[in-house]
């Protein structure tokens, strides 16, 4: 795993010098790369539908705030309140998010979490967002029991989707908002 997010920091790293103030990792241009099967796109669109839905309920804005104030890397932040967000939607789901579009639809939440800062004033950068994306994913596969060397034959697997057991996530930042 740690050659995977060393590759993706790099990318990012490289291109960080050319960035303008237009964001180019928007939810909209993570979701036009995503390969997410026929049979499993109305799943996915309910989880990050209901991953907005959390995130933009006013129960969240303190554990939001809360998150961004602390001292810490901005892309760890966003990746470790998205992990957080999962929880939530776990825990609402009863554990029934299908396994295989966990890390695909908290990808484009990321993505989303680092729009919905800017939009809010905050400077985050494209390599925040990417580094946002790779803590995520990390947490999610520690969560899940998965070292970064069993990820290349689960991948083969699973069609390139996540673990087959959903992660066991705990709830760190956030508890579920009333009526969500």
């Amino acid at each position: 795993m740690a050659g995977i997010i060393e590759k993706a920091q790099g990318a990012v790293e490289k291109s960080a010098p050319q960035e303008d103030a237009k964001s180019s990792i928007t939810p909209q241009s993570v979701r036009s790369q995503m390969k997410i099967p026929a049979d499993k796109a109305q799943a996915y669109e309910r989880i990050v539908a209901a991953g907005k839905k959390v995130l933009y309920s006013e129960q969240m804005q303190p554990q939001i705030d809360e998150l961004i104030k602390a001292p810490g890397d901005m892309g760890e932040k966003i990746g470790q309140g998205v992990v957080g967000l999962i929880a939530i939607l776990l825990d609402q789901s009863n554990g029934t998010l299908p396994p295989q579009l966990i890390i695909p639809a908290a990808t484009e939440l990321v993505a989303e979490v680092g729009d919905f800062l800017k939009q809010s004033g905050m400077k985050v950068s494209d390599a925040d967002i990417s580094e946002g994306m790779a803590s995520m994913i990390e947490l999610l596969m520690q969560k899940a029991g998965v070292s970064p060397e069993q990820l290349p034959a689960l991948l083969k697997q699973g069609g390139g989707g996540a673990p087959a057991a959903a992660p066991e996530v705990s709830q760190q930042p956030a508890a579920a908002p009333a009526g969500a």
